[in-house]
């Protein structure tokens, strides 16, 4: 268990000297470490990208396009009640 106020995953924390984070972008896990929410969502992500293979070729042919200036591409996921 992280006994810090800073996230597990990325380090940073919320305070002056500490990353700049809110409270309430700061929370602890199932495991009792704190963790942000934005790499909490990146590991949501990552989870429904490995669960579905088809997704892995699509994230890899996204990666794989040219990088432009000002354009960024991605995906959204849909939840049932959405579609």
């Amino acid at each position: 268990m992280n006994t810090k106020n800073d996230c597990w995953l990325c380090g940073r924390g919320y305070g002056i000297d500490n990353g700049g984070m809110n409270p309430g972008e700061m929370h602890r896990d199932e495991e009792g470490d704190m963790v942000c929410i934005y790499c909490e969502e990146r590991i949501s992500i990552t989870v429904k990208i490995m669960d579905n293979p088809a997704l892995l070729r699509l994230v890899g042919g996204i990666q794989a396009l040219p990088k432009v200036e000002g354009v960024e591409v991605g995906l959204t996921f849909l939840d049932d009640d959405d579609a």
